[in-house]
């Protein structure tokens, strides 16, 4: 399977990642090598058609930003399946795929949440080969995996 360049030549990795660009931040999205799939246990997923080496920076998602009072509200509809936390209370859902990857303990992805630009960085956390789903760990910010709030989740 061919890896592609686009991944690849990403100057970002996993172990500068705190280094961050500065604005203006242009979203990122590998889309061409990637699709969404639907599975009957899991719903949607998004799968890979390439290679891409750990380390490798795989999205950037810009985020709509949720205050805490628009958090309560959006957390007893759909929506909460798709947010993710924020320091104050609050939460943002991620644009682009940032709200589609499926939850898995041994996740492909890390992400990192960058506040002050409003997006959210994932990363390969290992090689992922070409036709894998592309994962993340809901519970990352959290030590304990057994309070998950999701069901399904493997």
């Amino acid at each position: 399977m061919t890896v592609a360049t686009i991944v690849t030549c990403s100057p970002y990795k996993l172990d500068t990642a705190l280094k961050k660009p500065e604005y203006p931040i242009q979203p990122t999205s590998f889309s061409k090598n990637f699709r969404i799939e639907f599975m009957p246990s899991k719903g949607r997923g998004v799968f890979t058609d390439v290679d891409i080496p750990k380390g490798s920076m795989v999205e950037i998602s810009p985020v709509i930003r949720l205050s805490q009072k628009d958090y309560e509200v959006a957390e007893k509809t759909f929506l909460y399946e798709y947010m993710y936390g924020w320091s104050d209370d609050g939460g943002a859902i991620a644009l682009g795929y940032g709200s589609l990857f499926n939850h898995q303990t041994e996740a492909n992805l890390h992400y990192q949440v960058w506040e002050d630009q409003l997006s959210v960085a994932f990363y390969a956390k290992r090689d992922i080969k070409g036709g894998e789903e592309l994962t993340i760990n809901y519970q990352q910010r959290f030590a304990d995996e057994h309070e998950l709030w999701f069901q399904n989740s493997e």
